[in-house]
């Protein structure tokens, strides 16, 4: 069966993925247990915070071209 939302499903596809430094990043700012963003040098948390902009930037040029 076709896919009935093609375009949609391009851009789902696209989201769904997260660079591994990002991911590592992400997976090390974050308490496992308790879910909260743990306490790190600025540093890291400029990075990180940095990484999110830039995939946000992607997020919205990608649904702007829809």
């Amino acid at each position: 069966m076709a896919d009935p939302y093609p375009v949609l499903t391009d851009i789902a596809e696209e989201l769904s993925y997260i660079p591994p430094s990002l991911g590592m990043l992400i997976d090390h700012a974050i308490d496992t247990t308790s879910g909260l963003v743990r306490i790190m040098p600025q540093p890291t948390l400029a990075e990180i915070r940095s990484r999110l902009r830039g995939m946000s930037g992607r997020v919205n040029s990608i649904l702007r071209e829809c």
